[in-house]
Parts: C-alpha cells; structure tokens; sequence
C-alpha cells in the first residue's frame, strides 16, 4: 500500500513537472529566473521516486537504498524551492 501510494505522488509530482513545462512557452504565467532548472528538477526527483517504487513492486534490493534517498532527495527539493521562493 505505501509503495502504490508514493507510486501515485510521483506520477502527480511528474504531472506537475509536465504541466509547469508546457506553461514555459505558452507564457502562460511569468517565469522568474532559473523557472525551468526548478521543473527539470522536480521531474527528474520524481523520476526517481517513480523508479525506486517499481524497483520495491519487484522486491529489488537495490529499493532498500533508493526509496530512502528518492525521499530525501524530494525533501531537499522542497527546501531548495522554498528558499528559492523565499517562501
């Protein structure tokens, strides 16, 4: 159930990631600097978190170390675009 659960979050984080990248040449809303660094980004941590949960569906043991680091790394993610954001 965790896995399928993080497994959606992923694929809803990548959907984001999508959404905000087609919105760049649109001009749909203003990009501040270093916009697309910030949404290759988002996609490329929830690349790994979408990888690291079909490698823990297979019983990988690999899964053992990514999952944990796929996490941190969206916990790192977050931190860099609050400061960005200066949220």
């Amino acid at each position: 159930m965790k896995i399928r659960l993080l497994s959606f979050f992923a694929t809803l984080s990548l959907a984001v990631a999508a959404l905000a990248l087609l919105s760049t040449p649109l001009q749909l809303t203003p990009q501040p600097e270093g916009y697309l660094f910030m949404v290759l980004l988002l996609a490329l941590v929830s690349g790994g978190i979408q990888v690291s949960c079909q490698l823990a569906k297979k019983n990988d043991p690999l899964a053992e170390r990514a999952l944990p680091a796929s996490l941190v790394a969206y916990g790192l993610f977050i931190l860099i675009a609050s400061r960005w954001l200066e949220l």
